[in-house]
């Protein structure tokens, strides 16, 4: 009880940071894996499209990563998919871990 209250507490707190902020991206990557801790999965695909169309390179394939994972927990595996596809190509740990995770889907 006590974690989701502290969640949702920090949820509303990271909300409080202006989308003009320079943090925006921050903001959004951490709130979408606070509502996957929260089993809020509807609410982190929210945050970590933001986070995906954004051109902060540090966080955009695990922003994906993190998309397709939630995707799958919404039961929406073409989506799910998508997301895993557009990984094909990124940095060699998240091939590693597309193919893993495309072998278990089919």
């Amino acid at each position: 009880m006590t974690e989701t209250k502290n969640g949702n507490e920090a949820i509303i707190l990271l909300d409080s940071i202006p989308d003009s902020s320079e943090n925006k991206v921050e903001r959004d990557y951490f709130s979408g894996l606070i509502c996957m801790g929260l089993d809020k999965y509807t609410q982190a695909v929210k945050y970590f499209n933001s986070v995906a169309q954004s051109q902060e390179l540090l966080y955009v394939e695990d922003a994906i990563w993190q998309l397709g994972l939630c995707y799958l927990k919404l039961n929406d595996i073409l989506a799910a998919k998508q997301e895993f596809e557009k990984l094909q190509n990124a940095s060699a740990y998240y091939q590693k871990k597309v193919l893993a995770m495309m072998a278990l889907m089919e």
